[in-house]
């Protein structure tokens, strides 16, 4: 790279840029940057041909001093109060080429280096906000910063109709005062300082003032699930149907259906698109029977400039009754989600707006590659999972299966339930909690057991392949069902109870539905009877008791209810 190329590539003269300094140097071109003063300062940026390791080619000279904004000589002087901030050299040299004062900043994460005593004399600010996700923040990061340094003026967030000032010269020509103008007039935002905090006077309130308050019933979005004016954290690895779980969700809750047998209160639902594209979004809609009418609102693309206040303006607007951030990490734009400070700060006016407008929030979100659990498989800091009122886990199976769980901070937590989808409409039902479904596939093989012949409880778990705990919820089903009934013995001590199948084959029994059962006593946890005691681990009877007679046979099956 030297200064011809650079000339070249930006579409400036040689001479233009000499005037700004810049000069062949240390294996490229120096472009010097200068203290108030006007001194040529310690620390210069060298620009390169790019390389793997640098794609834009772009390093610092050695040395100690820290970096400061590039142009603070003012090459054109501030004399009507209002000073462009834009990103990189580039920008400054084509606004100081057209006599229009501009400082600039080295790079978004460098906001914070622009001092008030950079900005001596300046009443008004114009920051340029370029089309891409860094540009988009550059505006309220450097706003921010210099509200809390105690700035006065009127900072203003300006998108060009071009990409940034330099596309805008080199586009309109000579005509570039006047297009930078229009844009100032037209498309300028204000941003405004933060509300003052108010200073009041001590709030807080004895037990005797609030021991007799009743407490207030949860209300729930989703029956037991989603609380009201709550956030939700649903979180999975990749390609576990986060988004599938979600949209049937908003569908269900739209329409005021019912989700997972659960019953929703109806109210718009407010999706916030932040990662999937729209035709994805749409398309799948579509599929599970959405319809224009159905009330959900979508936004698609990047989070908006001041997401906050975009969402408290859409709850204001359209009052929803669920918003779905596809996804939490898409919105706060958080550098390291590890940082437990930084997570509560972008949760904290995400919290309070759920809780003042009684909006319910789902956020969706990653899981560890590593296998956890109580919270622990959320990606990132703890204070995420802190921060949510119920957060729903995801898994997928080697064989594609997926379940889901929750735990709740308020109501019951929900039990690990697989989930049944259609795939081709995408719809999802809920198929049981995982341990009914452990027992009901594992029936066949109790039943291959007993079909070997006549034989003890203990026999038919030592025979059967799996957990004790899963075999004997499929026995204790199987004998409630008829599949299996005693055969022989008093269940008395020397004398165990034996059990056979009542039909010719286990086909024949599996497909038989007039079997009635002998006797029955099935456990309220099948499974953890101690085989020894003939009780649970909570102390219930769960003894299977043989009817002594006939009358006492019919006796038995009343009390069962057969």
């Amino acid at each position: 790279m030297n200064l011809e190329k650079l000339a070249e590539a930006k579409g400036f003269t040689v001479g233009q840029l000499s005037q700004f300094g810049l000069r062949n140097g240390q294996g490229g071109v120096l472009v010097p940057y200068r203290d108030l003063q006007g001194n040529e300062y310690i620390r210069s940026r060298v620009l390169r041909d790019p390389t793997p390791t640098n794609k834009d080619g772009r390093f610092w000279s050695k040395g100690e001093a820290p970096i400061v904004p590039y142009g603070l000589e003012r090459p054109v002087p501030c004399n009507r109060g209002l000073m462009w901030i834009v990103e990189g050299e580039s920008d400054c040299w084509t606004l100081w080429l057209n006599d229009v004062p501009a400082i600039g900043i080295p790079g978004v994460q460098q906001a914070a280096k622009l001092a008030l005593e950079h900005l001596e004399g300046v009443a008004e600010l114009a920051i340029v906000e370029e089309p891409d996700e860094a540009g988009s923040r550059f505006p309220h990061l450097i706003a921010n910063h210099l509200y809390d340094c105690g700035f006065q003026g009127k900072i203003y967030a300006v998108r060009l109709s071009a990409k940034d000032p330099r596309a805008l010269w080199l586009e309109k020509g000579k005509g570039f005062i006047w297009a930078l103008r229009s844009d100032y007039r037209a498309a300028r935002r204000l941003i405004p300082p933060p509300t003052a905090a108010v200073v009041v006077g001590t709030s807080s309130v004895s037990l005797a003032d609030v021991f007799d308050l009743p407490i207030e019933d949860t209300a729930w979005l989703v029956d037991g699930l989603i609380p009201e004016g709550g956030v939700t954290l649903l979180s999975a690895k990749p390609k576990a149907g986060k988004s599938v779980f979600a949209r049937n969700l908003a569908l269900a809750v739209a329409r005021g259906g019912r989700f997972l047998g659960r019953h929703c209160e109806g109210g718009l639902v407010l999706w916030v698109a932040l990662e999937e594209r729209k035709e994805q979004v749409i398309g799948a809609f579509k599929a599970m029977g959405g319809q224009r009418q159905d009330p959900i609102r979508f936004h698609f693309g990047a989070a908006p400039l001041d997401a906050i206040v975009w969402l408290q303006r859409e709850c204001e607007v359209h009052k929803p009754a669920l918003i779905v951030l596809d996804t939490w990490h898409k919105l706060t734009l958080i550098e390291n989600v590890n940082d437990y400070g930084a997570v509560n700060r972008a949760n904290e006016p995400l919290m309070r707006l759920a809780r003042e407008r009684g909006v319910a929030q789902v956020w969706i979100h990653h899981n560890n590659k590593s296998v956890a659990g109580n919270g622990d498989e959320v990606l990132g800091s703890s204070a995420l999972f802190a921060a949510a009122d119920v957060l729903i886990t995801m898994t997928r199976a080697n064989d594609g299966s997926r379940a889901c769980r929750s735990i709740q901070r308020v109501g019951t937590d929900m039990e690990e339930t697989i989930l049944a989808m259609n795939p081709e409409t995408g719809i999802i039902v809920s198929a049981g909690s995982k341990y009914v479904a452990q027992i009901d596939a594992l029936k066949p093989a109790v039943l291959d057991t007993v079909a070997d012949g006549s034989l003890t409880r203990a026999e038919i778990v030592s025979g059967t392949e799996g957990r004790r705990s899963i075999i004997l919820g499929a026995f204790n089903d199987l004998i409630h069902d008829g599949l299996i009934i005693k055969a022989e013995g008093s269940g008395r001590r020397g004398d165990p109870v034996r059990y056979r199948c009542p039909g010719t084959t286990i086909q024949d029994s599996l497909n038989s539905g007039s079997l009635v059962p002998v006797y029955v006593k099935e456990p309220p946890e099948p499974g953890t009877r101690n085989e020894n005691s003939g009780s649970n681990e909570s102390g219930t009877s769960t003894e299977l008791r043989e009817p002594e007679s006939e009358d006492s046979l019919l006796d038995y099956a009343r009390e069962l209810g057969l």
